[in-house]
């Protein structure tokens, strides 16, 4: 039994809805067992006046078992409310552009989002400039922006559905990691 397992199952019968939550772990957590912890706490500790969650791990792990996927966001996606979502120190290379794209359109407060920048992946990222649009379409509020994602070039339809490449009224700041092997 995983770390977090046991604290998703010791947490489990409490009623205690929070506003802020944050999850740091020492040791690494598969994206499973992040899930699983997750489901635990939906309705027990998260609730419909959750903003801001973070997960931090201390230590990672390069293998595609940690990597974390659209299951492991689908207890957090009931959450419009969020404003906050950090998870900086997980693998995001099994997101691709579609489930990025339901993730961020649950959470239309969404004001801040970092997906797997702190760390340097073995697993080509399949983000593409796609996600960063919809981000910046489905949010209107999104402020700061941190995804690793594949640098592909942009086609026409996309520059213009971007603004035409005109200055945007709203500025996002944004810590975007590029991957381009391959490309």
């Amino acid at each position: 039994m995983s770390a977090l397992t046991y604290c998703g199952d010791m947490v489990e019968k409490w009623v205690v809805p929070c506003r802020n939550f944050l999850i740091q772990i020492r040791i690494p957590e598969t994206a499973l067992a992040i899930e699983r912890a997750l489901c635990k706490l939906d309705n027990r500790i998260l609730s419909d006046g959750l903003e801001i969650f973070r997960l931090v791990s201390l230590k990672t792990v390069n293998h595609i078992d940690y990597a974390i996927n659209l299951r492991t966001f689908t207890p957090l996606m009931c959450f419009s409310g969020l404003k906050h979502v950090d998870l900086p120190s997980f693998c995001v290379s099994l997101l691709d552009d579609d489930a990025l794209g339901s993730i961020v359109k649950s959470w239309p407060r969404l004001e801040r989002l970092h997906l797997g920048t702190e760390f340097l992946w073995k697993v080509q990222p399949r983000l593409t400039f796609q996600s960063l649009m919809t981000a910046l379409l489905s949010c209107p509020n999104l402020r700061e922006l941190g995804l690793v994602f594949v640098a592909t070039k942009l086609d026409p339809l996309t520059v213009k559905k971007l603004g035409g490449g005109g200055r945007s009224p709203r500025s996002v700041s944004g810590a975007l990691g590029l991957n381009n092997h391959g490309e």
